[in-house]
């Protein structure tokens, strides 16, 4: 695992939120530039995080009187982050006003502590927070942790954490994702993303899972034993009853699973593997089986699905594991 302490990725996203932001305010942008906004928001949550942030900010001027912006207007304005990918020279003198009035400033003000956590494969690590909440993080997992006086986020990049959250009022934990947020005060729940879907499980404790874009999201409550998941094409799904150790039991070395489509163990499994995993028969993702592996030996633990579901397992060169029907 990699840790890496600081804020580059964070101050990054900050910066270009800003030159985006800017851009919107300057006029209407062109198809291609509204391609490429949508592009970057949805490439990450720290974006996406930034960018409405400028937008509240911005919100906030319409409620200052005239004397007062006046005033701010003559403040120093904020150096211009430099971005080579970036190569507009929008107006910053209207940012530099949102960040300096009236001690509100755009980012949360105070300290703040970040960290950037990758997982390789088969590999889990657990990660203690200055708060003694702690993270448990499985294989093949990318997350940015940035802590600040007046809350704690975990930016889910890829990959499952399982989340030891110490209360704290004043300060609430979310967890992100590019589509969805899970935010508690004092619990301990189960976070995976796969490609476009995001698994939630509560094992103490309540959550509220948000999800879609800010202007129509969904919200759900999860209390202790329930579950619910969401995805890009079905939405937000019901919360329903569910063995949360059974979906836990990844930080023991295991992978149970009950009556699971087969596509979403195997891509449980993958990140044990040092091989890609490819299923030649698309249907077959959809095919339920239920049953416990080892996360030990995990090629043992793959052909072992042979033995329970009508499959075929091949290790092809240069293609890795390919499922077939039987």
């Amino acid at each position: 695992m990699t840790t890496t302490a600081g804020s580059t990725s964070h101050s990054t996203a900050r910066e270009h939120a800003v030159q985006w932001f800017t851009r919107v305010r300057l006029g209407p942008l062109s198809s291609e530039e509204q391609a490429q906004l949508n592009a970057w928001l949805a490439s990450s949550p720290l974006n996406q995080q930034h960018f409405q942030d400028l937008q509240k900010a911005w919100k906030k001027l319409d409620e200052l009187p005239v004397e007062r912006l006046r005033r701010l207007a003559q403040a120093p304005a904020v150096a211009r982050p430099k971005i080579k990918s970036l190569s507009w020279r929008p107006v910053f003198a209207a940012l530099a006003l949102v960040a300096v009035m009236g001690g509100l400033w755009l980012w949360p003000a105070g300290p703040e502590q970040s960290w950037s956590v990758s997982t390789a494969v088969a590999q889990r690590q657990e990660l203690r927070l200055p708060d003694d909440s702690v993270l448990l993080v499985n294989a093949r997992t990318q997350i940015n942790v940035v802590y600040t006086p007046k809350e704690r986020r975990v930016y889910l990049e890829s990959g499952e954490i399982l989340a030891d959250v110490r209360t704290d009022a004043d300060r609430p934990f979310i967890v992100e994702t590019a589509h969805a947020s899970v935010q508690v005060l004092g619990t301990r729940f189960n976070v995976r993303k796969q490609a476009d879907r995001l698994d939630v499980a509560v094992d103490r404790g309540r959550v509220r899972l948000s999800a879609g874009p800010w202007w129509n999201s969904q919200s759900e409550r999860l209390g202790v034993g329930q579950a619910a998941h969401f995805s890009v094409q079905q939405g937000l799904g019901p919360v329903q009853e569910a063995d949360v150790a059974a979906l836990t039991a990844w930080q023991s070395g295991r992978l149970e699973f009950d009556n699971e489509p087969l596509g979403l163990v195997l891509e449980q499994l993958s990140a044990y593997l040092d091989e890609p995993v490819r299923i030649g028969d698309a249907q077959l993702a959809q095919l339920r089986i239920s049953g416990t592996l080892s996360m030990e030996k995990p090629q043992e633990a793959l052909l072992i699905l042979a033995d329970i579901a009508p499959v075929q397992i091949l290790n092809v060169e240069s293609k890795g594991w390919v499922i077939n029907r039987r």
